[in-house]
């Protein structure tokens, strides 16, 4: 007889909690009877519906929802309540009393005279309620959510498709620019060819003269001719190193021999030296490497008027790996410090009037920085305005392996 009172209490908490949670719940809540009769509701049913208390309560399931279906005849009555997902999962529970969670539908509601399709989401679960065996539907309108999600699956496919289509387009950009790299190259080489034929020959010096400045320039378009394709394989991550074998002294020599005529004719002083420490045979890509290299000198050539060029190789270990570093060193019009930043960028030059003057498409050092990365190295570049500049580069390499 004491604990009565106390027992009572307790049960008058319980059911106030469950009230305080069935009404503040941030989904919609719904209570309905065996009949799929609607017992309660809190107000994110409202929110859903946009119907009033009143109008919901007492009502089957279909008809206090706004159920297109169930408008005209009622709730179960129509031809379209015999496929109802949610009538058929309320029945389950009726009659087996097992939950069912994450029904999800779309539903066609009247909500203010108007037609809205709703993405439910429904749990369905059999609960006691004033001492009845009741059903209580969970509600969560994921009709924004689901139509941002759809929104999202749309754009990621249409982005996919657009990558694709890209990707399509660069091979075929690709394989354009290789087609038209080779067609273009075998009527320079043999241009070059009866040039150099030529040049054997006795000529007056008036037409020696011309024929050395018709060589010069196809040389010129040959380089463009080569940057694009390197270009092209750099923006398409194509370029692939093809590493062997060679001696780095023969390299540095044979460059040498080719820039010290245009030394002798500028009247520049020119320069290489190889460090004692460089390993006299290396693993790694000669061709690249020779490219950079000739990039950078062909630029020291072009912008020193006078005074001296130098080549520098020497080799360092750092952090267990073996480097060749080179420094490439000029006396030339040298670089205002505003202007360091936007010198690797593609297609720049630092001034507008170098290319009129010194010609160039702005490339070289855009795609020998990307070779260096490659290489597992980085390139610097210190320079005064007047002064000259100084190019200093590094690159991973192994030694012969006996």
């Amino acid at each position: 007889m004491i604990d009565k009172p106390c027992n009572d209490y307790n049960e008058n908490k319980k059911q106030n909690t469950i009230k305080t949670i069935f009404e503040s719940a941030p989904v919609g809540m719904m209570i309905v009877d065996k009949e799929t009769r609607i017992i309660d509701i809190n107000y994110g049913i409202i929110s859903i519906n946009k119907k009033k208390y009143k109008e919901i309560v007492g009502k089957k399931f279909g008809e206090g929802m706004g159920c297109i279906n169930s408008f005209e005849k009622g709730c179960g009555y129509s031809e379209e309540c015999c496929n109802c997902i949610i009538r058929k999962n309320i029945e389950k529970v009726i009659d087996t009393g097992r939950e069912r969670k994450n029904i999800e539908v779309e539903y066609k509601i009247l909500t203010q005279k108007k037609t809205a399709l709703k993405t439910l989401k429904i749990n369905i679960a059999q609960v006691i309620y004033n001492n009845e065996i009741v059903y209580l539907l969970v509600v969560d309108d994921i009709t924004i959510s689901k139509k941002k999600s759809r929104i999202l699956l749309d754009t990621t496919k249409k982005l996919k498709e657009a990558k694709e289509e890209a990707e399509e387009s660069i091979i075929e950009r690709n394989r354009f620019l290789d087609n038209m790299s080779h067609e273009i190259r075998t009527p320079l080489n043999g241009i070059t060819g009866m040039i150099e034929l030529t040049l054997v020959g006795k000529l007056e010096d008036e037409q020696r003269l011309n024929i050395e400045i018709a060589q010069n320039c196809v040389d010129k378009l040959l380089k463009i001719v080569d940057d694009l394709f390197d270009f092209s394989k750099m923006k398409a991550g194509e370029m692939k190193l093809s590493k062997t074998i060679f001696e780095i002294r023969s390299l540095i020599s044979d460059i040498e021999n080719i820039y010290t005529p245009i030394a002798v004719e500028k009247e520049i002083e020119f320069n290489c030296f190889v460090s004692e420490n460089v390993p006299d045979k290396i693993f790694t890509d000669r061709t690249r490497l020779k490219k950079v290299i000739d990039s950078l000198l062909n630029n020291a050539f072009k912008f020193t008027p006078e005074g001296s060029i130098s080549l520098e190789v020497k080799a360092e270990k750092c952090n267990g790996e073996k480097y060749l570093f080179f420094d490439i060193e000029d006396t030339g019009i040298g670089i205002e410090k505003k202007d360091l930043e936007k010198l690797f960028e593609r297609f720049t030059q630092v001034d507008g009037s170098y290319t009129r003057k010194y010609s160039g498409a702005g490339m070289g050092l855009n795609i020998s920085k990307y070779i260096i990365k490659k290489m597992g190295g980085d390139i610097f570049v210190e320079s005064k305005k007047g002064e000259g500049s100084k190019f200093s580069f590094n690159i991973k390499f192994e030694e012969e392996k006996n």
